[in-house]
């Protein structure tokens, strides 16, 4: 009978069956399942399943759901561990002790909800915030704003979701900081949105937008860092601005900005499926490729459509010539630039080594680009600083050479 009602009280409740070897199962059946006739008997007196019921949602209550923050306030260090929700816009202007101690730090797998809050560093046009948002170490931050800082939000192996950075140096920044996911987040009105500096390695850009800042997506090195699906528009010197070896885009947009993408000191790189439209000069930059190392590019997919300059414009490397197919320029579409279509910039001799370009550019389509412009530019004579032509879709051409 015993057993019974403890199974009885343990369905009541609704425990998962995952919650059933649990401390709180137990001390319920512990309770429900107590021995002998006169505890049986006790069982049907309707107050005591009650009370008992009531004190097992009360312990499931207090093991089921993490804390929030009491009281969140300016200089608070959230964690480590832990579920934080702010409940209140935060205006935290510099610290005149420490004008580098963050707004707010999150640490050791604490997550803080802004829950459509601002944290604010104080600064407004013409004068200076305070240096740091909100600093975030293994953890994740999620759900609302961060403005006038030097930097917004500072991350280290952490993720940040669904938070917009604005009128702030760095929007979302990591130094030397890897394996971080920034996802769905927007930054606004910066210097540069989303930054990367001093070796940040494998971070990973989804879904973010870039709007309105001087520099959209930066990288100044780094390796193993991807971009997918980001959105720059609007931005006054380039969209995407990146260097580092192993670098991977794919389904990427930059849209009326100064530059479309801009590679440089890049090796290992693959861009695959991106869209450069309506920008100020070329669409794709590749004028500084290399100052030694492995330059290895694969580019292919993309589309160049509209912009002030080239379409896809290929500058010399720090090489000796090598391979043609190493680097590969495949299936692209350039169309209707004001530059060239697809441009090969003309190799330089610099004792001891030689700068050149080469590449395979094959089964690409460029049309409706105008004299003095053609739709494929080789500025090498005869094409012979290694570039290999074939099979090409276009209507003009800088020399017989380009096939």
């Amino acid at each position: 009978m015993a057993g019974t009602a403890a199974q009885s009280l343990i369905e009541r409740v609704g425990l998962a069956s995952d919650h059933r070897n649990s401390p709180i199962v137990a001390q319920a059946a512990v309770i429900a399942g107590t021995t002998g006739p006169r505890r049986a008997t006790e069982m049907r007196s309707p107050r005591v399943p009650l009370l008992t019921f009531l004190l097992v949602l009360g312990l499931l209550a207090a093991t089921s759901h993490p804390a929030l923050a009491a009281e969140i306030q300016c200089g608070s260090q959230l964690g480590p561990g832990g579920t934080f929700v702010l409940n209140r816009d935060l205006t935290c202007p510099p610290d005149p002790s420490d004008d580098y101690k963050p707004a707010l730090i999150v640490i050791g797998g604490a997550k803080l909800n802004l829950n459509g809050h601002t944290v604010s560093c104080g600064g407004e046009e013409g004068s200076r915030g305070r240096q740091f948002g909100i600093e975030v170490f293994n953890s994740t931050l999620r759900n609302g704003t961060v403005t006038g800082c030097g930097e917004a939000v500072r991350a280290r192996a952490s993720i940040v979701k669904h938070v917009t950075v604005t009128r702030s140096g760095f929007g979302i920044y990591m130094q030397l900081a890897h394996d971080s996911l920034i996802t769905g987040n927007t930054a606004t009105q910066n210097a540069i949105g989303f930054g990367l500096e001093d070796g940040a390695q494998r971070n990973t850009f989804i879904n973010n937008i870039a709007t309105e800042n001087d520099l959209g997506f930066y990288a100044d090195s780094g390796a193993d860092n991807v971009f997918i699906g980001n959105t720059a528009t609007n931005n006054g010197r380039a969209g995407f601005n990146l260097a580092g070896e192993r670098l991977r885009l794919t389904g990427n947009n930059s849209l009326h900005n100064g530059v479309g993408f801009s590679f440089t000191s890049t090796g290992q790189v693959e861009i695959v499926g991106n869209v450069a439209k309506g920008n100020l000069t070329h669409g794709f930059s590749f004028e500084l490729l290399g100052h030694g190392g492995d330059v290895r590019m694969v580019v292919r997919d993309n589309v160049a459509r509209r912009n002030g300059g080239d379409g896809f414009v290929i500058g010399p490397a720090f090489e000796a010539p090598g391979d043609a197919s190493a680097n590969l320029l495949q299936n692209n579409h350039a169309i209707n630039n004001k530059g060239h279509g697809i441009h090969v910039l003309v190799g330089l001799a610099s004792p001891p080594r030689l700068l050149f370009s080469h590449a395979t550019i094959a089964g690409n389509t460029s049309i409706g680009h105008t004299a003095p412009h053609f739709d494929l530019a080789d500025d090498n004579a005869d094409c012979q600083e290694g570039t290999v032509w074939q099979d090409n879709n276009f209507r003009t051409a800088s020399q017989s050479c380009i096939e």
